[in-house]
């Protein structure tokens, strides 16, 4: 089943995607499994890698641009950002995106960074889900768990070890994955519309293990009950998925 099935999205929907270890690349595959029957557009409120041509069928940099694609009739992937940063970093969204939804049929948002490191924290301004989101997912790297909490492996140390309680050197437990999902000031800060949780680099059966381990901690929490809508364990490098109440505990 493809990962769109399991998110059972509409077409209308804006998504947000937050958190670390596989956001850009969840962007894209979603993309790439709406482009064939719908007409999507793929930006950013942060920022992002300018993504390989492969990636997307009309690319746009600045509104000028975007006015020039927007009202092609053709489906399939349609990136747009503001400008180009001196990293080349498209750079986030410079209009109130929700109204091109007359454009589109789907809306997919990368809302925070992480500097491709394996797990964050969360500054007082990230992310910046749109308040229009249909849903916003949270990516969840289960490969964090067992790395040593420092600067190389996480993205807003400080903030990462206020939200866990944690010190710095100490390696990364599944009870720090609990704490970076259902803080306040964790993974659904901001969030809006429907809530997915996305448990990714569930590559093998390790780390499958690994994953049932956590969801049992955190279906001990009322609070995960009370604010996750929906739990997907996935392989994007593998392109499995899995709905968790498909699997066995």
């Amino acid at each position: 089943m493809k990962l769109i099935h399991h998110l059972e999205l509409k077409k209308g929907n804006i998504v947000s995607i937050v958190g670390a270890g596989g956001k850009t690349t969840l962007l894209f595959e979603l993309a790439d499994e709406l482009k064939k029957d719908y007409k999507v557009l793929v930006t950013t409120s942060t920022k992002i890698y300018l993504p390989k041509e492969k990636q997307y069928d009309y690319l746009a940099i600045g509104i000028k641009e975007f006015d020039e694609i927007k009202d092609i009739k053709s489906n399939g992937i349609y990136v747009y950002g503001s400008h180009l940063n001196e990293e080349q970093k498209l750079l986030g969204i410079d209009v109130n995106i929700d109204q091109y939804l007359v454009n589109f049929d789907f809306i997919l948002i990368e809302a925070d960074g992480a500097k491709e490191k394996p797990i964050k924290g969360f500054e007082t301004y990230e992310p910046v889900v749109l308040k229009t989101s249909s849903m916003t997912i949270g990516v969840c790297n289960i490969q964090a768990i067992g790395l040593m909490i420092n600067a190389q492996n996480v993205h807003r140390l400080n903030q990462f070890l206020k939200i866990t309680t944690k010190k710095e050197n100490e390696a990364i437990k599944s009870s720090d994955l609990v704490s970076v999902i259902l803080h306040d000031k964790g993974l659904f800060k901001d969030s809006v519309g429907k809530k997915v949780l996305v448990i990714n680099q569930v590559d093998d059966e390790k780390q499958m293990e690994m994953a049932r381990i956590l969801m049992g901690l955190l279906k001990q929490e009322k609070k995960f009950h009370n604010l996750i809508d929906k739990t997907i364990i996935t392989s994007l490098k593998n392109k499995e998925y899995h709905r968790w109440s498909e699997d066995n505990d």
